[in-house]
């Protein structure tokens, strides 16, 4: 995980404490749907594929289709979650996830954002942005991901497509986080991709397969 992905295991290391990490697994942070689910932002990100199985069949689905509703999956009378499948980046493309929390560790998220893209010639010609925290499950911020596509891979760029999150969500206020306050560090951490990305501030965790 960590040789592949590392900010996902940056991300998994901050979920809980030692004695909850070593008894939790992925499949149940999984299977729990919640919508700052630490690992399924990333998941998704990265396109997951779960298997589920049961004395009957034995299927796979994407995890973004796998997650139906607030705390709801596709998981039908008797099955269980058997493995978790993610796919190798390809070449060009790039990886990192962010939680955002009071605390740095031992904290539930306010908001965890997770991203892959594709960058050709200077171009971004794909892109995967996906937050656990602004919606009633992690979701893809598809008005974002579209202002972005086929787009010059500057700060320039990214910032004015920032501003297009707020038209994506509609995040509740509770104990964690103000709805205004989700909204803001969802764009921060979209300018801070590209910022991590690029080198001007922490490179470290961001995956690149060339």
């Amino acid at each position: 995980m960590n040789r592949l992905y590392p900010s996902l295991g940056q991300l998994i290391s901050r979920i809980g404490s030692r004695q909850i990490r070593n008894i939790g697994t992925i499949g149940g942070n999984i299977g729990t749907a919640s919508p700052i689910g630490d690992t399924l932002p990333a998941l998704i990100a990265l396109n997951a594929i779960v298997t589920l199985f049961s004395l009957e069949e034995e299927r796979e689905i994407r995890l973004e289709d796998f997650l139906v509703g607030y705390r709801k999956t596709c998981l039908k009378n008797g099955e269980v979650i058997k493995n978790i499948k993610i796919p190798k980046l390809t070449k060009n493309e790039y990886f990192k996830s962010y939680k955002v929390s009071k605390r740095y560790d031992q904290d539930i998220s306010s908001v965890v954002g997770a991203y892959r893209l594709k960058i050709q010639a200077s171009k971004i010609s794909d892109i995967h942005i996906i937050y656990g925290g602004l919606a009633e499950k992690p979701s893809r911020a598809i008005k974002t991901e579209l202002s972005l596509r086929q787009k010059q891979w500057n700060e320039d760029i990214v910032c004015d497509s920032a501003k297009n999150i707020p038209n994506d969500f509609t995040p509740i206020s509770d104990h964690r986080a103000s709805s205004s306050y989700r909204l803001r560090v969802a764009s921060n951490l979209l300018v801070r991709l590209h910022r991590d990305i690029t080198g001007e501030e922490d490179a470290s965790g961001v995956v690149k397969v060339s």
